[in-house]
């Protein structure tokens, strides 16, 4: 990511992605990162819309 171009027309997809490797390893906090910017770059993608869904029920399952 950080050698992409910062208008590059995939970037959102590499920030979605990072988050769910992040999600695979339960680091919450970059995921929730990772994922802010995928949907910064792209509100309407569906699966920076589904991470960010896995994120928020995990974060409130630690809550419990």
């Amino acid at each position: 990511i950080e050698v992409a171009e910062k208008d590059h027309p995939e970037l959102h997809i590499f920030y979605s992605n990072r988050s769910q490797c992040y999600i695979q390893l339960e680091q919450w906090l970059h995921a929730e990162e990772d994922i802010h910017i995928a949907l910064k770059l792209n509100p309407d993608f569906q699966k920076s819309l589904d991470r960010h869904q896995v994120i928020l029920e995990a974060k409130k399952n630690l809550k419990k």
